[in-house]
Formats: structure tokens, sequence, C-alpha cells
């Protein structure tokens, strides 16, 4: 059974008829959000974390239809009026990448985490997984993103805070050729 959605992404309005076994992922890369990756599909690597109402989630187990009349923030959402947000800056500065295929679900989950220790941030980034830096790139990249955080660049409307509707979308289907409840 098809429904019609309504929600945000990246504070852009959008209604879709999406088939229940449509996993957030997959909606949203049919939607053009190509800064999601899908890599696992299994909920284990994190290259697909996105925010749903500010909080982190692993899209491609998390079903489409639960966004209904909620806000998705990707990691196209964290830049304002072209500039980068402290998170992304501060991995571009550090290099906190090799490949970049992971780098976008580490951004998303590093700029939702509280301040924590080199230690503590390793431990916090067991859900986003790295095959190429070694994590201690990574580590950098954060502790540079929340020193540029203190210093006040871009505490404000980080994705999804305060969203203002400045796109309407019209109705589309993102029916996929699953059997109902396959999530891709």
């Amino acid at each position: 059974m098809l429904e019609d959605l309504q929600f945000l992404v990246n504070r852009q309005s959008y209604t879709v008829t999406c088939h229940p076994g449509t996993s957030l992922l997959s909606l949203l890369r049919q939607l053009g959000w190509f800064g999601v990756h899908r890599v696992c599909d299994a909920g284990d690597c994190g290259a697909c974390t996105v925010w749903v109402n500010d909080t982190p989630i692993h899209s491609c187990i998390y079903p489409g239809m639960r966004i209904a009349n909620q806000s998705v923030t990707t990691i196209e959402g964290l830049s304002q009026d072209g500039e980068l947000a402290p998170m992304q800056q501060a991995f571009l500065a550090a290099q906190g990448f090799q490949c970049g295929f992971c780098t976008p679900g580490a951004i998303m989950s590093a700029a939702k985490l509280p301040k924590l220790s080199e230690e503590e941030l390793h431990l916090a980034l067991k859900g986003n997984l790295c095959r190429c830096t070694g994590y201690q790139a990574i580590v950098e990249s954060i502790q540079e993103g929340r020193r540029q955080e203190a210093r006040g660049r871009g505490a404000e409307g980080q994705g999804g805070r305060g969203a203002i509707l400045n796109t309407q979308h019209s109705v589309r289907s993102c029916k996929e050729d699953l059997p109902p409840g396959k999530l891709r």
C-alpha cells in the first residue's frame, strides 16, 4: 500500500508517495540527496547517517514511511548560504578523510557529539567505520570542529534548526521493485 508522506529535507518541503519497504536512504537518494552514501545496508558502517529531527540515525535501516511530518538533515543541509559548517570545515582543514566515502556520515555523527576526550571520541565513533584513515585524522577533525564552534563559528543554524520552508516539491513516487517490507 502506497502512502503520501509530507516531510522536510534540508529545509525543503516534500510530498511523495512511498512504498512501505523503502528505506530512508533509498528515498533520499531518489530525491537527489546523494551525500547520503549506501554502503552496508545493515546499519553497521554509519556512512548513511542523517539527522531526523536533529537526532543522528542510520538511514539504511530507517523505514522511509517513518519520516512523515518530520525534518531530515543530510550532509548537504549542514552548510548555510554556501558556507560550510564548522565541522565540515574542520574535516577539510585537518584532512579527516582519505577516500571520502565515510566522511558525510562521520561529519553528521560528529556534529552531534558532546565535547569528549580523545579516548571517548574513539569510543563514540564505533558506529562510523572508516577503512582508510585509522581514525586519528577523524578525531583531530572533530576536535578542530569543536574549537571552531567554541569560537562562535556557525553555532547557529546547523541543518534543521528553525528551518523555514523555501521550496515545495510535487508528489513523486519512490516505489521500488521490492517485495513489501523489504528494506533496501
